[in-house]
């Protein structure tokens, strides 16, 4: 059974091109980055083209030692609209379940050789990613169908349960109803229903407030993390669990410069370390400005800009390695 080494960082392929991929693989060795979780939207890679590009940096990652983990899941960008009614411009999945398992077994067929471990959903206990308001009984469902083609395809394969949205123990928005925006609790009510026979680790994304907006210091936005995380493996200490994504926006953090982030990252990978828990950042390089206004905390996460350059962010980190 394979296993995910050292840490991991996630990559949306915007750009279609060998030098584009070269540039990336070459970015990720520097930042000694030892895997990575691809974002595989069905809509981006419903044409054969793009799939075959898709393969092509799938095989140069793995030519180039860098494990690959599959994100099976939908784009949505985070904005006012679809936090609260992403229903109006998309599809929840399981209604789309015909077509999706078709394109599952597609991509699981052409990736097998360079994919072992696919991610089912990103943030399934938001209303934002599940589109309808977030179902545990529906997602149980989704996982159960998708991960049978999934092993019929490839029997050695290894399922991640999809990442959710917070530390699943404490709400990030204390004053909503945790069954509208976010659900809390999701991971044990999925596990009530049986979806541990499917799974072999568990995701989640220990985003703080400080994470997006605040005054505070990298080390009191550290801490902030680093409580999420101790939570959630205090309350889900007999499963395996794994950290997909987290990061710090620079947009309304003031008080941060790179340096400020890259510390707050390495220190989060040398806790990851300690503890045993996987730790993937977000995000490789910046995705395009036009989803995101301005002052949109969803953005500028990168360590390179959209056209694949260098940032602050990249070189201090590397004085940190």
């Amino acid at each position: 059974m394979s296993k995910l080494r050292g840490f991991g960082i996630n990559i949306d392929i915007n750009h279609f091109n060998d030098a584009s991929f070269q540039k990336k693989v070459t970015a990720l060795k520097q930042l000694k980055v030892q895997w990575v979780r691809i974002e595989i939207d069905h809509d981006k890679y419903a044409s054969l083209q793009n799939r075959l590009r898709l393969q092509r940096f799938c095989a140069l990652c793995f030519q180039n030692d860098i494990q690959v983990t599959g994100l099976l899941t939908q784009f949505i960008p985070l904005t006012f609209r679809n936090l609260f009614f992403s229903h109006d411009s998309f599809t929840p999945i399981i209604k789309q379940m015909d077509a999706y398992t078709i394109f599952v077994r597609e991509i699981v067929m052409l990736l097998k050789e360079y994919i072992a471990f696919w991610e089912l959903w990103n943030e399934q206990n938001s209303k934002r990613f599940w589109v309808d308001s977030p179902s545990p009984k529906e997602y149980v469902s989704f996982v159960t169908t998708i991960s049978n083609i999934i092993y019929d395809v490839d029997p050695s394969a290894q399922l991640i349960f999809g990442g959710v949205f917070g530390n699943d123990v404490s709400p990030l928005y204390p004053f909503v109803p945790k069954k509208i925006l976010i659900h809390q609790k999701y991971i044990q009510e999925c596990i009530t229903l049986g979806i541990n026979k499917y799974i072999d680790l568990y995701a989640f994304h220990p985003y703080s407030r400080k994470c997006y907006f605040s005054l505070s210091t990298s080390a009191a936005i550290f801490t902030s993390i680093k409580k999420n995380i101790q939570e959630t493996k205090n309350v889900y200490k007999d499963i395996p669990i794994i950290i997909t994504e987290i990061g710090v926006s620079p947009v309304l953090n003031p008080r941060l410069g790179p340096y400020d982030i890259a510390c707050i990252y390495k220190e989060l990978i040398d806790y990851g370390e300690e503890i045993g828990i996987p730790v993937c950042l977000y995000i490789l390089a910046d995705q395009h400005s036009k989803h995101y206004s301005r002052f949109n905390p969803d953005r500028d996460f990168g360590f390179l800009d959209y056209q694949l350059n260098p940032k602050p962010l990249f070189y201090e980190f590397l004085k940190l390695l």
